[in-house]
C-alpha cells in the first residue's frame, strides 16, 4: 500500500480547485458573451419580415399600414442603391381628405427570440415632427395583439412629436412593478413611469443626456441601441454615431465590455420567478404611427396649439418630409442554442453555451486531475520498490525466552530461531551493543551473546532494562505510524554495526 502525503493531497486539491475555477469562468463569461445568428441589412433588408397591412387598432393612430408590394410602390420601402441602407417612410406627398387616413409602414420579423437573446439596431436617420410616433420595439406575436401586454414588450425606441429624447420601456401583465429605489443602472436616463402595466406608458424610461432623437440626432448621424433580453434582467444601451465601442462591430458581443447601459429592469421586478412566468419569445417590430392614443396625448406639449390629426395628418404631407427610419442594419445574437430534446410539455430545452462549455472544460479538467493522482501513486510506488529493504537483507526473526537461575539472579534467554549470518566480523562483544532509550541514555542492555556455530543467538538480558527499552521501541513505532511515511523497519543488533 502507498502512503499518501500532505504535499500529494495538496496537489490533488489544487487539481480540483482548478476544475471548479475553470468550470464556473467559463460559464460566467459565456453568460454575457452572444453571437451573431442572424443579421437584417443590405439589399435583403426586407427579407424576413411580415408586413402589416391594414389599420392597427393597438394605437388607435391615423395611420393605415401597407403590405410589401404595395409599399415598395408606393416608395415607402426600399435600400438605397448607393449606401445600401434601408428607408421605412410615412406618405409625404398625398393630400389626405379630412377623417381618412394617410398611409405608413409597419414591419415584424417572422422570427422570434428566447431570452438569452440581444440585438442591435444601426439607425442613421429616426422619424421626427408634429404626428409622428415613431417606434422600434418586440412583442410576443404567440399571444395575438388582442391579447397585449401579454407575453411582454420591450421598447428599445420611442418617442413622439417633437421629443428632445427617445425613451425604453417595458410592458407586462400585472405582476410587475418597478420604483426610483429598484437597483438599475439607469445612470445617464430618468425615470419617468414605475407600473408595466400601464397600457400606455409601460415602465419609462427617457435615454436623456444623449442626442436620441431629433434633429440633434440625426445631424450626428444617428446612433446605435442595443437591447439584451437575458433572463437576468433586460438593459438598453445607446450610443451616438462617434462614440461607438469598437467590440459592437464584431460578430460576437461581450455586455461587460460595452459599458453602462442607460435603461436596465432586473428580473427581480417581477417577483421571484422573474422573467420566466411573464416574457415570451420576442419578434421585433419597426413601426411609424401617426398621432394615436400616445401622440395625441402629449401633442400639444412640444407643438403648436390644436388638435393633433387636424393639423398634421389631414391635408399635405409635408410636414412628414423627416419621418423616416434609415437604416443600416439590425443583427441578433444569441447565447442560447436549441437541441433536440424536449419537456414533457413538448418544448425545446435549451442549454447556453456557457454551461456546455463549463461542462465540458470540467470534465476535460476532471480527467487530467485523475491521470496527476494516478501518475503520483506510480511515481511513489516505483521510488519505494527502488530503496533497500532492510527485511530482505536481515529478515526479522522469531523470539522466544527461556529462563535460568544463576545464584539470586534470574537470566531470561532470548533466542532467535531465524539464522544470523555468521562470520567472524559480526562476533564482537555484547558490551558494545547499545540502545537509545526513552529518557536519552545510552547504555548496554544486552548482558552477554553468543553467536553459535549452528546459526541460532541466544542473549541474555537485564529484564527491566528490556523492557524499557521495548517501551521505548513501542512509542517509536506509534510515531512512524501517524507519520503516514512507510520507513524500512527497524533493524536488529548485528554487532557493532547497530541497530535494534
Amino acid at each position: 500500500m502507498v502512503a499518501i502525503t500532505p504535499a500529494d493531497m495538496f496537489r490533488f486539491l489544487t487539481l480540483s480547485l482548478t476544475v471548479t475555477l475553470q468550470s464556473l469562468l467559463a460559464c460566467q463569461t459565456s453568460a454575457a458573451t452572444y453571437d451573431l445568428t442572424k443579421e437584417y441589412s443590405g439589399v435583403n433588408f426586407f427579407q424576413d419580415w411580415d408586413f402589416f397591412d391594414g389599420y392597427d387598432n393597438t394605437t388607435l393612430g391615423d395611420e393605415t399600414y401597407l403590405g410589401a408590394q404595395a409599399a415598395a410602390l408606393a416608395n415607402l420601402t426600399f435600400v438605397d442603391t448607393q449606401t445600401k441602407r434601408a428607408f421605412l417612410k410615412v406618405d409625404n406627398i398625398t393630400n389626405v381628405p379630412f377623417n381618412q387616413k394617410r398611409n405608413s409602414v409597419k414591419i415584424t420579423t417572422n422570427a422570434t427570440y428566447d431570452m438569452g437573446s440581444l440585438w442591435i439596431v444601426d439607425v442613421f436617420h429616426a422619424p421626427y415632427g408634429c404626428g409622428v410616433w415613431p417606434s422600434i420595439w418586440s412583442w410576443a406575436p404567440q399571444v395575438g395583439s388582442g391579447s397585449w401586454p401579454e407575453g411582454g414588450g420591450i421598447n428599445t425606441f420611442e418617442a413622439v412629436n417633437q421629443d428632445i429624447y427617445s425613451h425604453s420601456n417595458l410592458h407586462t401583465n400585472t405582476g410587475c412593478n418597478a420604483n426610483n429605489s429598484t437597483p438599475n443602472q439607469n445612470t445617464a436616463s430618468i425615470v419617468n413611469t414605475t407600473d408595466y402595466s400601464d397600457p400606455l406608458l409601460g415602465c419609462l424610461t427617457t435615454i436623456a443626456g444623449h442626442p436620441s432623437y431629433g434633429p440633434d440626432f440625426n445631424s450626428r448621424g444617428g446612433g446605435i441601441f442595443i437591447t439584451e433580453y437575458a433572463s437576468t434582467g433586460i438593459s438598453v444601451w445607446f450610443f451616438n454615431r462617434d462614440s461607438i465601442p469598437s467590440p459592437v462591430n464584431s460578430s460576437s458581443i461581450d455586455t461587460s465590455k460595452i459599458g453602462t447601459p442607460v435603461a436596465n429592469w432586473p428580473a427581480s421586478i417581477c417577483g421571484p420567478d422573474g422573467f420566466s412566468q411573464v416574457f415570451l419569445p420576442q419578434s421585433l417590430v419597426i413601426d411609424i404611427a401617426l398621432c394615436g392614443s400616445l401622440g395625441s396625448s402629449l401633442y400639444n406639449e412640444t407643438c403648436p396649439p390644436g388638435n393633433c390629426y387636424t393639423n398634421t395628418v389631414a391635408g399635405n404631407g409635408s410636414n412628414f418630409a423627416e419621418a423616416y427610419f434609415e437604416i443600416d442594419s439590425i443583427r441578433v445574437f444569441t447565447s442560447n442554442i436549441t437541441t433536440s430534446l424536449t419537456h414533457e410539455d413538448g418544448g425545446p430545452v435549451r442549454h447556453t453555451k456557457g454551461i456546455i462549455i463549463g461542462i465540458i472544460l470540467g470534465t476535460l479538467f476532471g480527467v487530467l486531475a485523475i491521470c496527476s493522482g494516478a501518475y503520483i501513486v506510480y511515481k511513489r510506488r516505483k521510488s519505494r520498490s527502488s530503496e533497500p529493504v532492510l527485511e530482505e537483507e536481515w529478515p526479522r526473526p522469531a523470539p522466544f525466552i527461556t529462563t535460568q537461575l544463576e545464584g539470586n539472579t534470574t537470566l531470561y534467554n532470548l533466542m532467535f530461531v531465524q539464522p544470523i549470518p555468521n562470520s567472524p566480523s559480526e562476533k564482537t562483544a555484547g558490551s558494545d551493543m547499545v540502545t537509545t532509550s526513552g529518557d536519552g541514555l545510552r547504555s548496554p542492555a544486552i548482558t552477554t551473546a553468543d553467536f553459535s556455530t549452528a546459526g541460532a543467538t541466544a542473549i541474555q538480558v537485564d529484564t527491566a532494562r528490556l523492557l524499557h527499552e521495548l517501551d521505548s521501541l513501542r512509542r517509536e513505532l506509534a510515531e512512524v505510524r501517524a507519520s503516514a511515511v512507510l520507513d524500512p523497519p527497524p533493524t536488529y543488533y548485528r554487532g557493532s554495526e547497530g541497530g535494534h
